[in-house]
């Protein structure tokens, strides 16, 4: 965690102005409009402080005393409106309540979910959890009243109930705020709203440089940094990157959670996209992804070659029928989608039309060995390229490349001949 954690008053009234300034100043119309007009006209998403003979109710009413962070937050605004990216409203210290008293219903549910399945454990700690969120689809803070340390803080947990998950705990509610607030300019950074844009150039160069020298993780980590900060580019590089060291499923992931956006895929040509990002995303479902084939080709779907001619879907065939039989269509698009090739150094592409040679007369080994000692002359030649994407994606060569040989792809130095963006 790298934003500070604010604890006293002072700490709230400074972490909450410049939140709330951060909030405001990249804040779509929508966003907006969705404060009230005081709050609009203040740049401040909370309210007026809680007083403190209100702080001694609800303690008196609760039967112990608030831990500091949270106290003093209240002292600094009692509530506030868009904490979190995942909690819309954060409750006053007079709606604040033990979770079984100050939401009944919510109690009721899952402490009858957690008898049926045996879950005590999770019974227990909602019990003698404090609830200081309003209902948002299923999401919830927390703090948990038996877990008072040294310094008088509580655990607080960010509880996304909807999703069927543990609570995850925080050392301090302070400590979720600073948290939610990372993830909030996160967020805006990698949707093209940057809170701070300084530095996302430097960082991108830093992932390339690293991801040429063969430091995968550090790549990434940079990549993924130079994201948050705004780079349409960094989670394009950070994808092709990730296709080699993660399986499938988690690739898949990254790339449709972080790749496919408009604003991501036009920092890209279009010979760059068809010939590396298409293939490589169209082949993730066979590589142990569990979407049907053709559910991953949609997106896609304008690259890929016309339909072959066919009578047409039956209207009367149900809802999922109809799913699955333009799904086999897609499929059948995308196994018939043929990338353009990309120039590679006359070494490199020497030692590929070898390997070739090798793999159809079934010497899978001895193509690999060619592929191994050529890896090292394997130079980008643009600012869209940071691996040898088409050892993942040509049919022939594809064959041959296990978990630890694709590994060994990235992990080894190259050369770099990119090109600056």
């Amino acid at each position: 965690m790298t934003a500070s954690v604010p604890v006293t008053l002072p700490e709230w009234r400074e972490f909450l102005r410049s939140y709330s300034d951060d909030y405001v100043r990249v804040a779509t119309d929508e966003e907006l409009a969705w404060l009230d007009e005081a709050q609009r006209e203040r740049r401040w998403l909370g309210y007026g402080p809680a007083t403190e003979d209100a702080v001694r109710a609800a303690e008196e009413r609760l039967g112990t005393r608030l831990p500091p962070s949270y106290r003093n937050f209240l002292l600094a605004s009692n509530g506030w409106r868009s904490i979190d990216l995942l909690i819309g409203e954060l409750l006053t210290v007079e709606q604040i309540g033990w979770l079984p008293e100050a939401d009944p219903a919510l109690w009721e549910t899952w402490a009858e979910d957690a008898d049926d399945s045996g879950d005590d454990d999770l019974t227990g700690l909602l019990q003698r959890c404090v609830l200081l969120s309003a209902h948002a689809d299923g999401d919830y803070w927390l703090l948990d009243g038996n877990t008072a340390g040294p310094d008088g803080e509580w655990t607080a947990y960010l509880w996304m109930a909807s999703s069927g998950t543990e609570p995850q705990p925080y050392p301090s509610f302070g400590a979720l705020v600073a948290h939610a607030r990372e993830r909030f300019e996160t967020f805006r950074g990698e949707h093209g709203r940057p809170l701070h844009p300084e530095h996302a150039g430097d960082l991108l160069s830093e992932g390339r440089r690293q991801a040429l020298a063969g430091e995968v993780g550090a790549a990434l980590a940079s990549l993924r940094a130079a994201h948050a900060k705004g780079s349409a580019l960094a989670p394009y590089l950070a994808g092709l990157l990730t296709a080699f060291t993660e399986p499938g499923l988690s690739v898949t992931a990254y790339i449709s959670n972080n790749v496919l956006y408009d604003r991501v895929l036009a920092a890209v040509d279009e010979v760059h996209l068809r010939a590396e990002l298409i293939p490589l995303f169209l082949n993730l479902w066979r590589d142990d992804a569990s979407q049907a084939p053709g559910y991953l080709a949609r997106r896609f779907e304008r690259y890929l070659p016309p339909a072959e001619m066919s009578p047409g879907l039956d209207p009367a065939l149900s809802p999922g029928a109809r799913a699955r039989a333009e799904f086999d269509i897609l499929a059948s698009r995308a196994a018939r989608y043929v990338p353009p090739v990309l120039p590679e150094t006359p070494a490199f592409q020497r030692a590929l039309d070898e390997a070739r040679g090798l793999i159809a007369a079934g010497d899978d080994d001895a193509a690999w060995e060619v592929i191994r000692q050529a890896l090292p002359l394997w130079e980008p030649g643009s600012p869209y390229r940071i691996a040898s994407v088409i050892l993942r994606v040509d049919p022939a060569l594809r064959q041959i490349i296990t978990p630890d040989r694709s590994r060994a792809i990235v992990t080894t130095p190259r050369r770099d001949g990119t090109v600056p963006p």
